[in-house]
Formats: structure tokens, C-alpha cells, sequence
């Protein structure tokens, strides 16, 4: 689609997965050096399905490259081994600036990226969403992220899942938060 919305065309992503429901979590389209790249973050650990996409610490970005037709899988980005989380929901990139989400977690991860490879600059910081008087989760529904200023992200929230989470998980289902990050000197 274009600036106003328009259908340009669609193309296939040339990669596959081990179970059904168990895919690429979030998108986002980078344009660098000269060529157009779509950046999809697997839902589960080592883009696996199961119990073992929730062992944390195999956080994996596919990267594909525009060509023919289709998007063609030019490599993966492991996330650094800071980034412990259960399961990933979303991701962001602005610039050399990238945000990831885990909804499992609740948590962000912001790092950067090299100017000159596919690679992060360093562990970068994990940052964990406020929690209750009793330290329990509550933005347990964590869906999207993205950048809307140079230390500011917006973040949106899926619907409690009735039945399966507790009742604390209402306050912040569906909705839309914004969260300043802290500048890289002070402590997350």
C-alpha cells in the first residue's frame, strides 16, 4: 500500500514453520541501504511452536529481502542473550532503533541496530511494564509496539482472555499506552 492507503501489489515471505498458529508474531518494513526489507519477529523461541518456543532466550527476527515476486529470507537476527523472554509479540524499528514487546513477559526490549550489518550494536535494555502493588503483572495482553518519538513508544493491548487470566488483566486490555523510556544513563 502507499502513503494514502492504496493497494500496490502483495508478495509472498519464502519461509516456513514447524506448526500451525505458530508464525511470525509482528512486521515492519525497513528501507536501507537502497533496498527494502521486511523484518518479521518469530511468536515463539527459536521460531519454534510449543513447549519449546517458551524456553526464553531464543528470540529470532527473520529478515527478507525484496525479490521477485516474493520476499526471499536472506538471514535471521537473534536477539542478544539479555532478552529472556517467553514469547514475542511485536517489533519496531525507526532508524538504527529497535523495540520488541513480549506479551508472555510483559516486558520491552529497545537496542539498536548497526549501520553498517544486521547485527545490534550491543545487549541492549530490557524494560518490564509497571506491575501491581503485589509485583503480578497487568499489562498482561501486550500486541504491538511502535515508535512515536526518539524515546517514546506506544503500546497497545489485546482483549483478557476470559477464563484463562485473572480478572487484574482488564485494566489495560484494549487499550493504548504510551511509555517514555529513560535515557540510557539512568537505570530502567
Amino acid at each position: 500500500y502507499d502513503d494514502d492507503f492504496r493497494y500496490l501489489e502483495c508478495n509472498w515471505v519464502d519461509f516456513s514453520f514447524d506448526r500451525a498458529n505458530k508464525g511470525i508474531e509482528g512486521l515492519t518494513y525497513v528501507h536501507r541501504h537502497g533496498e527494502d526489507y521486511v523484518l518479521g519477529m518469530c511468536e515463539g523461541n527459536k521460531c519454534k511452536g510449543g513447549k519449546a518456543g517458551r524456553k526464553p532466550g531464543g528470540g529470532r527476527i527473520q529478515l527478507f529481502q525484496k525479490g521477485e515476486g516474493q520476499w526471499d529470507h536472506v538471514g535471521t537476527l537473534k536477539l542478544p542473550k539479555a532478552v529472556q523472554f517467553q514469547d514475542y509479540a511485536c517489533l519496531n524499528v525507526d532508524g538504527n532503533r529497535i523495540a520488541v514487546v513480549s506479551q508472555m513477559s510483559s516486558a520491552l526490549w529497545v537496542g539498536e541496530l548497526r549501520e553498517e550489518a544486521w547485527d545490534f550494536v550491543d545487549e541492549g535494555t530490557v524494560y518490564h511494564f509497571p506491575r501491581d502493588e503485589h509485583d503480578e503483572i497487568v499489562y498482561c495482553n501486550v500486541e504491538g509496539v511502535a515508535w512515536t518519538a526518539p524515546n517514546q513508544v506506544v503500546v497497545v493491548s489485546d482483549r483478557r482472555k476470559p477464563g484463562e487470566q485473572p480478572d487484574r488483566c482488564c485494566e489495560k486490555d484494549q487499550s493504548i499506552h504510551l511509555f517514555n523510556i529513560p535515557e540510557p544513563d539512568s537505570k530502567p
